[in-house]
């Protein structure tokens, strides 16, 4: 219990890295989830936190559980009492700089060090324990807060054990640009949730403070900083920030926010809830109970047809972001990939425009709206030398148009 009366409901006070929470089940149920989720074709990503373990204070041996951690239920030591060293014991970090948010504590949290060679082989122990048991995947918790060369080393570890698609979370705020997590994405071995897509799709969307100018300038600038921009993890809301939706009249606007986030570059990962138009602050507000589950939302509608779309248009997944029409209140863009191609166009105002002067690489002749007008979506028609017809792109509107060739030749995505 933390001494101001709330357990780690989240999950992220970790105690012993080789056994099950025991209020959720033992090694069997987890191995009854495994199998359960693979025969229906879903995949397991595991949240690891190798950052640090409880709250913890050096004076007071009684303050929470004191940092402790254990080995299969072998007490390896605690903040207070650490003849082997496991823990750094500098202080809490201000943040002032990116060592100083590695060496110390995040905030009371008992925090690792992770050159200590019992600590590291027990990391890395555990973690592929889990690559054992089939976990399919693995987000790093805390990435900015480690030291780099540790985490390389683990990638290391576990591309030589069973070689999973991993991604870490260094949390950027609205407008934040930090070249040290382009560096981390390019050279880690790990990709990262991209929270400048994220914070921007955000300002642009939820709360009026960016227009699509700035959008696409963030599109831009991150195809040139990470060395594999495809291979970052978009979102448009996590458990680390206030629900998109805010009440009933926002919900268009997370309707469009993930249209764009599931035609944009980038893996797309949707917070549960989210397609239940589920509201809330900052945590705890924002990781509130579901009381339903409901099919015919919107939201839902456009997730299943646009995630269908990604799985067979290898443009969503692969190709290049070409802008084909930008002002501040409207954004189509192209992905390209080969000759398969998926045009979105996004109005986020509340007027009709009427579209001139559009060129697309989609082929000659009409196409229909992929939304089937869930956001207002309208056809079009391309001519020969790809330029298409003058449209009406409805207020609030979104429409996607696409064509899926089967490659004859390799392609490599960038």
């Amino acid at each position: 219990m933390h001494p101001s009366g709330y357990t780690s409901y989240h999950g992220y006070w970790a105690r012993d890295y080789k056994r099950t929470n025991p209020f959720y089940g033992d090694f069997s149920d987890f191995d009854r989830l495994i199998n359960t989720a693979h025969s229906n074709g879903i995949k397991v990503i595991m949240d690891f936190t190798p950052n640090h373990s409880s709250p913890a204070l050096e004076t007071n041996p009684t303050y929470a559980e004191n940092g402790a951690i254990y080995d299969d239920g072998v007490l390896l030591g605690n903040y207070s009492n650490d003849p082997l060293n496991l823990f750094h014991h500098n202080g809490g970090t201000d943040f002032s700089s990116y060592e100083d948010s590695i060496y110390r504590n995040l905030y009371d949290l008992a925090d690792y060090d992770l050159n200590n060679q019992v600590i590291d082989q027990y990391l890395k122990e555990s973690i592929k324990l889990w690559l054992d048991k089939g976990i399919d995947g693995i987000r790093v918790d805390a990435v900015k807060h480690m030291p780099e060369g540790w985490q390389t080393s683990l990638m290391s570890d576990i591309y030589a054990h069973k070689p999973v698609f991993t991604f870490g979370e260094w949390f950027l705020g609205s407008g934040e640009v930090d070249p040290q997590n382009h560096h981390f994405a390019n050279e880690s071995g790990m990709s990262l949730l991209d929270f400048q897509f994220g914070q921007t799709i955000r300002d642009v969307l939820k709360d009026g403070s960016s227009n699509w100018y700035d959008f696409n300038e963030m599109i831009e600038s991150t195809e040139v900083d990470y060395d594999e921009v495809i291979d970052q993890v978009t979102f448009i809301d996590n458990h680390d920030m206030s629900r998109f939706s805010i009440e009933q009249s926002t919900n268009r606007h997370t309707d469009m926010a993930l249209a764009v986030l599931l035609t944009s570059r980038g893996v797309p990962t949707i917070y549960y809830g989210t397609e239940q138009y589920l509201t809330g602050g900052n945590d705890p507000e924002n990781r509130k109970p579901m009381n339903e589950f409901d099919r015919s939302t919107n939201s839902y509608q456009i997730i299943r047809t646009l995630a269908s779309l990604r799985q067979s248009n290898p443009a969503l997944g692969y190709g290049d972001t070409t802008e084909r029409w930008l002002n501040s209140d409207v954004y189509i863009y192209e992905r390209k990939f080969g000759n398969s191609v998926v045009l979105t166009a996004v109005n986020s105002s509340d007027r009709s425009y009427t579209i001139n002067n559009l060129n697309t690489s989609l082929p000659q002749g009409q196409y229909p709206d992929e939304l089937q007008q869930l956001l207002a979506g309208d056809t079009i028609t391309v001519n020969a030398n790809g330029s298409v017809n003058s449209f009406q792109l409805s207020a609030n509107g979104v429409s996607v148009w696409q064509v899926t060739e089967e490659n004859t030749s390799p392609l490599i995505g960038m």
